[in-house]
């Protein structure tokens, strides 16, 4: 029979326990530890709401202390799903087959930071290292970017800086890679000797190569060129014109050797190359940029009467012509991995002093002077034109340079 609208309130006093006792469970209220049962046996509620069987929660519900479950849990049958069997956790699976396992077609989403935000590492780590666009994991000593080149080589210096390892050659080896990848590269070849007798011509800088390209695993030949020595006037020891830087190269790339820079006796006029050689007012055409894919420029142009020599070209610049009172300094190089390579060097002016002497371009390129100056190592710098006269000397061009590096 329906109860009618409840009216007042049903009170038990002086009642520790409240049991209704149905087929197979009962439903207890224990008013001394305020627990409420429902499907209890006879032994009541062990907690402050004890249920055996299901509950049906419609709403929210708020736990503000620990949850401690001793089974599955699926939210959603399989939006997330805890195997507390096998201790594993499936996101969009209740099926999961590892600790994490995320299924569905879509992505996942990682801590992103830069190289200056990364965490004290735990071994297994994994983040996308914002600075320079990788994901990144933590091997146990250091944070290394996923998929990133593994690689030795020979005759070289290997050094990790700023998160790049760096292999650096100053003279002819062997790179291999273990593991492909994206690298980048700088290739420099040897600069061009100066001219010398009475105002010789600043060398022409070696070609500059660099850019990314992505390469297999295996080995690669390096070939460091040497710098072309400078020329001698015709009253010095061992007479002789100046040399042609030679050629570097790394896996196709081939940087031009440096054009040498004029003289008079011996005769020699000015060469192209990775970068042209200075002229001189005898010989005033300068040397053109003749390599291709490569960074060069012309050296300067000789003006005739003007016992000057002009400078080398250089990576960055072309070499500038002499004035009456001066000779042209060397075009500037190009600044790659933080440091110049591949300057000019600097005419010579008939007796000259410091101050009326061509100067060479930023990236190694050798002072024109009474004796050249030799540009230097390992930058593919023009060497410097010498004026001393018969006896006069031309700087030494620059050995070149090739540098590989990848994201450690």
């Amino acid at each position: 029979m329906p109860l009618a609208t409840p009216q007042g309130t049903l009170d038990f006093k002086s009642v520790d326990t409240i049991t209704f006792v149905g087929a197979s469970s009962n439903t207890v209220i224990d008013t001394t530890t305020g627990s409420f049962g429902v499907g209890v046996d006879a032994n009541g509620p062990t907690s402050n709401l004890h249920v055996v069987g299901d509950a049906l929660i419609t709403g929210n519900a708020t736990i503000s202390s620990n949850l401690t479950v001793t089974g599955n849990v699926a939210v959603d049958t399989d939006t997330l799903f805890v195997d507390t069997v096998n201790d594993r956790v499936g996101i969009g699976t209740d099926d999961p087959g590892a600790e994490l396992h995320v299924a569905g077609t879509g992505a996942i989403v990682v801590p992103s930071g830069t190289t200056a935000q990364q965490p004290t590492g735990v071994t297994g780590m994994i983040r996308f290292n914002s600075s320079v666009n990788r994901l990144e994991v933590y091997n146990g000593t250091l944070w290394s970017s996923i998929g990133a080149i593994s690689a030795t080589s020979t005759n070289s210096t290997i050094q990790t800086v700023g998160g790049y390892t760096i292999h650096t050659f100053t003279t002819s080896g062997t790179f291999t890679a273990i593991s492909g990848g994206e690298i980048e590269y700088l290739v420099v070849a040897g600069g061009g000797g100066g001219g010398a007798s009475y105002e010789g011509g600043g060398g022409g800088a070696g070609g500059l190569m660099t850019g990314t390209v992505a390469i297999t695993p295996g080995s690669y030949t390096i070939t460091r060129g040497a710098g072309g020595v400078g020329g001698r006037g015709s009253g010095a020891s061992a007479m002789r014109v100046p040399a042609q830087g030679n050629n570097s190269s790394f896996s196709g790339f081939v940087a031009l050797g440096g054009g040498v820079g004029g003289q008079n006796t011996p005769a020699q006029y000015p060469t192209g190359g990775g970068s042209g050689g200075g002229g001189t007012h005898s010989r005033v055409t300068p040397g053109n940029a003749t390599g291709s894919g490569q960074f060069g420029n012309t050296g300067g142009l000789g003006i005739e009467n003007t016992l000057a020599g002009a400078g080398g070209g250089g990576a960055g610049a072309v070499g500038q012509g002499p004035t009456a009172s001066k000779g042209g300094d060397g075009g500037v190089g190009m600044e790659i991995f933080g440091s110049y390579y591949a300057g000019g060097g600097g005419g010579a002016r008939r007796s000259s002093t410091a101050s009326t002497s061509g100067s060479g371009g930023s990236g190694g390129g050798g002072n024109g002077g009474t004796a050249g100056q030799s540009a230097t190592a390992n930058t593919g710098g023009g060497g410097g034109g010498g004026a001393g006269g018969t006896n006069s000397i031309g700087g030494d061009g620059g050995s070149g340079i090739v540098i590989i590096r990848y994201l450690s």
